[in-house]
């Protein structure tokens, strides 16, 4: 192969690369080349890169990318975030660094499918934790319930003691089951196990852990109705519980100043179970529906969310064969439905 066949491979193997690639002038950061996936990435398309920076022409910006080693002696590799779009940047210096080859990767996806690993195990081992020492306050409520029950029966108890031991007895019973309500939840987080499930009794599970969030928000009204006859589904319980926990929490932070009403509902719908979770709050603005499910994307004010939950809320519903819908108005709130197919297992 002689020199110039050589050069006409190489030209084709930068052009059919999959990943943007240019090759760029250091000192001016202008673009003498660019492959056509840098091309249909770029705001400007196929354009002539002819006295256009790199920075500018990949990206839109005015200035180079942050972390940029472009100038390098030896090359060099960025990682840096455009807009919403992480990207990973390599840099070869090339004909005595007179040009450099820069090589771009989008790796959005790639941060995403990391995300939702990282809280998938964060959940994983929040389960672990809740099971542990949910077993271990069961074993104190049996207690508190046997001996309260055992002093009930002694005779001689003044009314006033009776009514104090029914009420310790009544206490225990509704703590039994709250703790039953994260051993439900927590199994089968951590287990993996799949089988018929009753979609209310999963809303109440949820509402019974959740109430303890609700006592620090007087002001806020939640409501729980579930439709008649609802059918058994098949699908993973724990997780369907954590739909419909990050429903109930996404609901309550979109009250403004921590008053409104949530409500939520439960019902069949042609070959589908629901359960539609509504807020007052101040709705979510049209042209960010498409993005609602993005991993990291969120409309909460800094340090309230990630945008992780919805995320991976998406992608267990999409396990279960369901879907959502959305209804939602600036300044009148939103309502979030899961529908979950009657007669369909996961991944099936």
């Amino acid at each position: 192969m002689d020199a110039c066949e050589t050069q006409d491979y190489l030209a084709a193997a930068f052009d059919v690369s999959p990943n943007p690639c240019m090759l760029v002038i250091p000192d001016d950061y202008r673009v003498l080349r660019a492959n056509r996936a840098a091309q249909d990435a770029s705001p400007s398309g196929r354009a002539p890169v002819q006295d256009v920076p790199c920075f500018a022409y990949l990206f839109g910006g005015k200035t180079p990318c942050p972390g940029c080693a472009l100038r390098a002696p030896q090359g060099g590799i960025a990682t840096f975030k455009i807009g919403d779009r992480n990207w990973q940047a390599s840099f070869h210096p090339l004909a005595q660094a007179l040009m450099v080859a820069c090589h771009y990767r989008d790796l959005t996806d790639e941060v995403a499918r990391n995300n939702r690993l990282i809280e998938s195990e964060k959940m994983r081992s929040m389960g672990m934790s809740a099971r542990g020492v949910a077993h271990e306050i069961n074993n104190v409520l049996q207690a508190i319930l046997a001996f309260s029950q055992l002093m009930a029966k002694e005779p001689g108890r003044s009314t006033d003691e009776s009514t104090n031991l029914q009420f310790i007895e009544q206490s225990a019973r509704r703590c039994a089951r709250i703790v039953g309500s994260l051993l439900r939840l927590g199994r089968i987080e951590t287990e993996g196990d799949a089988g018929p499930c009753d979609l209310a009794a999963i809303v109440e599970d949820a509402f019974a852990i959740f109430k303890g969030q609700l006592m620090e928000y007087p002001k806020v009204r939640f409501e729980v109705a579930h439709g008649q006859s609802l059918p058994m589904l098949y699908g993973d319980a724990g997780r369907l519980g954590q739909v419909v926990l990050n429903l109930f929490s996404n609901a309550l932070q979109a009250l403004e100043n921590g008053e409104g009403k949530v409500t939520v509902r439960t019902g069949v719908v042609d070959a589908y179970c629901f359960v539609a979770v509504r807020d007052s709050g101040v709705g979510i603005p049209e042209e960010d529906f498409p993005r609602l499910f993005d991993t990291l994307f969120t409309t909460k004010p800094p340090g309230q969310g990630a945008g992780i939950g919805l995320s991976i809320t998406y992608q267990i519903v999409k396990e279960h064969g369901g879907h959502f819908l959305l209804d939602s108005k600036v300044g009148e709130g939103s309502e979030f439905t899961v529908m979950l197919p009657i007669n369909r297992g996961i991944n099936q």
